[in-house]
């Protein structure tokens, strides 16, 4: 535990086994620069904590990223909140780290006075601030109306972000109804790409190089994305349909989008565990 910059009287606390009951959120990545990302509690006086994302350069200087409480761009009157705390997963981390140092994280966010939420988002740190990239009530790029929800609804489990060299991001999100009465309706894989949000795959599109078949069920937060360095998406569908009233397949497969069009790279003739995509991202070139 030592002083953390930046604050009043926090203090870095990385023991997070012993409060959260796990350890899984604490991230810590190094990229091409030599610059350490990483993740910790703050412990104030009166014991207060606040999760926080942190950089050190390679000349041992110390910035924060955000921490929460911190005013969350693209929100009116929006804060973020449990950054850290609700966000462990055991298949992907909440935040990823470019070559350059460019970090790109979700959080949950908190707004006074304003509608219902829940409130989420993505947001990216290029050393000069914050800038939000995919805010839940966005419009997803279906062209149906719907907007984003960014994170699994019954249990709060956030789908992994996956970003390539030059800043492209991968994601998970559900697209909804923009009127709360209406239920979720699509989930898929979505891609950032030169500021534009694109779709990689969703549930019941037709799935390409399996004629009659179309996409079941999406499950970003198991089965996360990988991305190339070009910004096509690898992904790995949970389940195929036969048609819409979930008469399932036994066939799966990998299929690699350019947010454009989807291409079948690899299939079996039976359902079985998913090959994680970031193997076909070398295995293929992409």
């Amino acid at each position: 535990i030592q002083p953390a910059p930046l604050t009043t009287d926090g203090r870095f606390n990385l023991l997070r086994t012993l409060l959260l009951g796990s350890d899984r959120s604490n991230v810590y990545v190094i990229d091409e620069q030599g610059s350490i990302t990483f993740s910790s509690m703050l412990l104030f006086s009166g014991f207060q904590l606040l999760p926080s994302i942190w950089q050190l350069s390679p000349t041992n200087e110390l910035r924060k990223i955000v921490q929460e409480g911190d005013t969350a761009p693209g929100f009116e009157n929006g804060v973020f909140t449990r950054i850290i705390a609700e966000n462990f997963h055991p298949w992907g981390a909440f935040l990823s780290v470019t070559p350059s140092g460019d970090v790109v994280f979700f959080s949950p966010v908190m707004v006074d006075d304003g509608p219902d939420g829940p409130w989420n988002g993505i947001w990216r740190d290029s050393g000069t601030g914050l800038e939000a990239l995919v805010r839940s009530g966005d419009p997803t790029p279906l062209g149906d109306g719907t907007v984003f929800q960014l994170d699994r609804l019954e249990n709060r489990f956030i789908f992994p972000l996956t970003v390539n060299p030059r800043g492209d991001v991968g994601f998970g999100a559900y697209a909804l109804h923009a009127d709360a009465q209406q239920s979720i309706d699509r989930i898929g894989y979505w891609v950032l790409r030169d500021s534009h949000t694109l779709s990689a795959v969703t549930w019941s599109e037709p799935a390409p190089g399996m004629p009659g078949l179309i996409f079941g069920w999406m499950d970003p937060a198991h089965r996360p994305s990988a991305i190339s360095d070009n910004g096509s998406v690898a992904v790995t569908p949970y389940n195929l349909l036969e048609s819409l009233d979930n008469s399932e397949s036994e066939r799966s497969g990998v299929w690699v989008s350019d947010g454009l069009a989807a291409e079948l790279i690899a299939q079996t003739s039976e359902r079985s565990l998913p090959i994680s995509p970031c193997v076909f991202r070398s295995a293929v070139g992409l």
